[in-house]
């Protein structure tokens, strides 16, 4: 990935996330495999004073509920494919 592909990668993140309504001090849970996705959310997430809350993807519903919950998230990025499973249960909430 190409320094110019980052920026923009990153610069989509960052739009992404305060369409949401996500600013400065809020928590982003983020549960992504090793990925470019997750190399570009973090400094996303640092460039606008978000606090990054990386979660490791073998969690289930039981972690993450108290790992959502602990950090009151306002968003919880997850791949697509992990959110279509269907061996996996989702902490509601």
């Amino acid at each position: 990935m190409s320094g110019t592909v980052f920026d923009a990668a990153e610069l989509d993140r960052i739009r992404g996330l305060t369409r949401l309504g996500v600013g400065r001090n809020d928590v982003v849970t983020c549960q992504l495999p090793d990925s470019w996705q997750f190399v570009v959310t973090y400094p996303g997430c640092a460039r606008i004073g978000v606090v990054f809350n990386p979660v490791m993807p073998i969690f289930r519903e039981h972690e993450l509920s108290l790992m959502l919950g602990h950090r009151e998230s306002k968003v919880f990025i997850v791949p697509k494919d992990f959110a279509t499973s269907t061996t996996r249960r989702w902490p509601r909430g």
